[in-house]
């Protein structure tokens, strides 16, 4: 009995120290709204210090989508839809890592291996569409996707530049975050997040287990996976905007614009300092 009330008392403290994390939501959004004020005096299009105009596209319009993918991460953390955040806090830090690539090329050749990755990859689904689209009589079908794999194969022509043998190939996503100086994150957060993308098994084998859970204690696992959930959602969601300051740094940093790179370097010592809370916290209940 003494055993089973020493690890409730253990349990509901958890609960606590998790559910504290959601007060770091209205921090994480000021943060941000203040990240987002520097991206707009960022003068991408006509600032020294990126060149080529194919990079300058690029980044405007992955930044744009990046903030926009964010201000959604934070309404939803806001809303407590912690299930719907994950998934795009994973698709905000491969935008972030892609940009971070793309800034860290010393040409516009990173920019071009992007642009033959979007003709490659889609020729390739436009091409399985259209043999799907015959084997299954499907006119209308086979009429779109035939106009769209002639409109891929003249842009492929178009651009013959990038199959010259110059151009590479656009990286894996393993290999971008290893260019950029970031494995870390792809070990600990892009592949450990997979899950909440593609079938959310292991929430469904953490609830599963609670029925081998004494009685006594089974509601109290049931709020404790619930609290975990909401305090990883809350990590992952700092991570999301720390990597949009680290994007928002490397664009300061090409346009030589030390004003806005001594602020966001700020913002960005806030945000480490939460994410501090959480992998402290972490690192003594693993130590117990």
């Amino acid at each position: 009995m003494k055993q089973i009330t020493h690890y409730k008392k253990k349990i509901k403290l958890q609960i606590k120290n998790k559910l504290s994390h959601l007060s770091q939501i209205n921090i994480l959004e000021e943060v941000f709204l203040d990240l987002k004020k520097s991206y707009k005096k960022l003068n991408i299009e006509d600032g020294k210090g990126i060149s080529y105009t194919i990079q300058r596209i690029q980044i405007r319009v992955l930044t744009d989508a990046l903030t926009e993918t964010n201000e959604a991460i934070i309404l939803l953390l806001k809303s407590n839809l912690f299930n719907a955040s994950d998934p795009l806090a994973r698709v905000a830090l491969e935008h972030s890592i892609n940009l971070i690539y793309i800034l860290n090329g010393d040409s516009n050749e990173r920019s071009k291996e992007l642009l033959k990755n979007y003709i490659d990859t889609t020729l390739i689904s436009s091409k399985q569409w259209h043999n799907f689209a015959k084997n299954n009589g499907n006119e209308n079908a086979i009429n779109i996707s035939k106009q769209k794999v002639d409109y891929l194969l003249d842009l492929k022509e178009g651009y013959s530049n990038l199959y010259d043998g110059t151009c590479k190939d656009w990286p894996k996503t393993y290999k971008r975050f290893i260019e950029c100086g970031h494995e870390s994150a792809y070990r600990t957060l892009f592949s450990m997040n997979s899950d909440s993308i593609h079938s959310l098994s292991e929430d469904v084998y953490n609830f599963s287990t609670i029925s081998t859970y004494p009685k006594g204690v089974q509601s109290l696992i049931h709020e404790y996976f619930h609290a975990s959930n909401a305090s990883l959602s809350v990590y992952h969601g700092i991570h999301s905007i720390h990597y949009y300051g680290l994007v928002l740094l490397e664009i300061s940093k090409k346009l030589l614009n030390n004003n806005e790179k001594k602020d966001i370097e700020i913002k960005l010592e806030h945000l480490i300092a939460l994410l501090e809370i959480h992998e402290n916290e972490t690192q003594e209940q693993y130590t117990q």
